[in-house]
Formats: structure tokens, C-alpha cells, sequence
């Protein structure tokens, strides 16, 4: 009797014991399937493209005068050295127009690793993103990662919340298109598209559950905090700092294969003082190559 008992019980769980078995493979086939960066735009390439100059286009700043503008930019806890190929050339009487192209491939380098990390760590809920590559594509440039939404059964004590056992994972494969404009005379950058790709069989629930646009909300919000807090700024040198810069255009631009760069567009002031300040900024031997 006994024995039958037993049989009995089995039987009953052999169905759920296959669904867990399926749900196991199809999820470790998920996992064999993800996405690998493209080896053109590792970290080691992209920073040895910028030492090097390579992709440099002198057409997307062509004046009557050209220099190049070495400026530190912040970003998190870190500062770039970012380079700034500028050219003048008469806009009206009074202004000169300035077309400039700044070469982000090391920020573009360091991204990923900036970027990942923990963005909502709640009693019930963690929310983690991965980047893994940044690739410029004509006039925008494109994310490419994971997002891992993990829950927790959660409970409340005299003490206040307590995080219990994890009951559920879901990674998400994201791709986000990103656009760059003016923003307090800095470049700043927006996602404008999103595009998320929920993981086997647990994607499929979480979609029912509205997990998915949930995390949507989540990554749209953490990605505006993100470059709110990080806009990229020229720093001017002092003698330049009269000279009323104007920008009017700014677009995120591809340099070489992938690299990311953005195009500026403006002008600044002309008096005889800003001309005076121009001098003696282009006499400093660190700044200025390849003057007309």
C-alpha cells in the first residue's frame, strides 16, 4: 500500500518535474544565445583609434581657421580628456561661425563599465543593467545590453520591511537608440527609442504580468537621470571665456566604424577683445595644430 502511495505522488509530479526540466533548458539555451560584442569596438581598439587620430574627418570642421581644443570632461566619478577639432569662419560682421566635432571614443570606451550597475534595490524588487556596447550609426548611436529584474517575497516587522527568498529572475535583451541636442550650451543626450526583448519562457509571464513595461518606465527614467548628471561641456580656456558661444546645432556623429563623436554647430562674438582673446590662445603651442 504503501508503495502505491509513493507511485501515486510521483505520478502526479512528473508533469511539473518536466516543466521544470523544459523551462531549465530553454532558459540555458537563452543564456548560450546571448549576444556577443563586436570585436571592431572593444575598449583596447576604440582608445588606440583616438591616440592614433584615426577616422578623423577635417570636412566635418572646415574653416578659414582650424585648431584643436583639448578639453577634461567629467562623467560619474572619472574625467575624459576629449578632443574638440574646431574651424572658424565669418558668420556676419560680428560673429564668426564655429563648426566643431568632439571625439567621445573614450568616454564611448568606458561606457559600458560606467553604466552597469544596480539603478532600484527595493525589499521586493532589484533592478540591474549590463551594458554591453555603444556604436554610433550615422546621426544617433545605439546601447546594446541586458537589464536583470529579480523579485523578492518581501514582509513587514516591527523593525520595518525584510527581504525574503527570490521567487523570480527575468533578463531582458534592450537595444536603445540615443540622440544628442543643446542643452545650456552642452551636449546632452535622450533615448528616443527602446526596444526590449524579455527572455524565454519567464519572458513570456512577465509580459503578462506588465513586468515588461514596468521595466520600460524604469529604463527610461534611470537612462534621463544618468545624462542629466552627465552632459558633455567644453571646458573653455579662461582667456576664451568672454567670447559668447552660441551653439545651435548638436548631433551625435559616427567617427571611423562605430566610434562615437558629436558634430556642434554655432558662433561666438567678434569684438576686438574676443579677436585679442582668439590670439593669444592660438599662441599656446598645446592647443592649437594645423592652423590655415
Amino acid at each position: 500500500m504503501s508503495n502505491l502511495v509513493i507511485f501515486d505522488k510521483v505520478k502526479r509530479a512528473a508533469p511539473v518535474m518536466i516543466l521544470v526540466f523544459v523551462l531549465f533548458t530553454i532558459l540555458g539555451a537563452c543564456e548560450r544565445e546571448r549576444p556577443k560584442p563586436s570585436g571592431d569596438l572593444n575598449p583596447q581598439r576604440l582608445l588606440a583609434a583616438v591616440k592614433n587620430g584615426e577616422g578623423i574627418d577635417p570636412s566635418k570642421y572646415k574653416g578659414d581657421i582650424e585648431f584643436l581644443l583639448p578639453s577634461e570632461v567629467p562623467v560619474g566619478n572619472e574625467v575624459f580628456n576629449v578632443a574638440f577639432f574646431i574651424g572658424l569662419s565669418p558668420a556676419t560682421e560680428t560673429r564668426l561661425r564655429v563648426t566643431a566635432m568632439a571625439d567621445l571614443r573614450a568616454i564611448q570606451a568606458r561606457f559600458p563599465e560606467l553604466a552597469s550597475g544596480v539603478y532600484d534595490d527595493s525589499c521586493s524588487r532589484e533592478v540591474s543593467v549590463k551594458i554591453h556596447e555603444t556604436e554610433a550609426i550615422e546621426d544617433h548611436f545605439e546601447l546594446r545590453g541586458s537589464m536583470f529584474v529579480r523579485f523578492f517575497s518581501c514582509s513587514q516587522n516591527a523593525s520595518g520591511e525584510e527581504r525574503g527568498g527570490l521567487w523570480l529572475t527575468q533578463e531582458i535583451d534592450t537595444k536603445a537608440k540615443v540622440e544628442a541636442f543643446v542643452e545650456a550650451q552642452c551636449v546632452r543626450f535622450s533615448v528616443v527609442e527602446l526596444e526590449l526583448d524579455p527572455r524565454g519562457f519567464t519572458g513570456f509571464i512577465a509580459k503578462m504580468f506588465g513586468v515588461i513595461e514596468e521595466a520600460r518606465t524604469e529604463i527610461l527614467e534611470q537612462a534621463e537621470n544618468y545624462f542629466d548628471a552627465n552632459p558633455i561641456c567644453l571646458t573653455v580656456p579662461k582667456e576664451l571665456k568672454p567670447v559668447s558661444p552660441k551653439a545651435t546645432l548638436v548631433r551625435a556623429l559616427e567617427i571611423g566604424e562605430g566610434g562615437i563623436g558629436a558634430e556642434i554647430q554655432g558662433s561666438i562674438d567678434t569684438d576686438a577683445t574676443t579677436l585679442v582673446n582668439l590670439l593669444s590662445v592660438m599662441e599656446l603651442s598645446d592647443i592649437i595644430e594645423g592652423q590655415q
